[in-house]
């Protein structure tokens, strides 16, 4: 899963009205990702970015 994606989900299937409505999506989005450690090391098992692991 791309960081793209993770932020994809639940935040595209809703349209934000305002720019508060777009803030609260994006910060409801990055919660559930704390939640969700295994994820966010996902992220950095790409080639490109395996030098912030070691």
């Amino acid at each position: 899963m791309s960081w793209n994606q993770s932020l994809r989900i639940g935040t595209l299937r809703l349209i934000p009205q305002s720019q508060d409505d777009l803030k609260f999506l994006v910060l409801s989005a990055l919660r559930r990702l704390q939640k969700l450690p295994h994820i966010v090391a996902g992220f950095f098992r790409h080639p490109r970015c395996r030098y912030a692991i070691s």
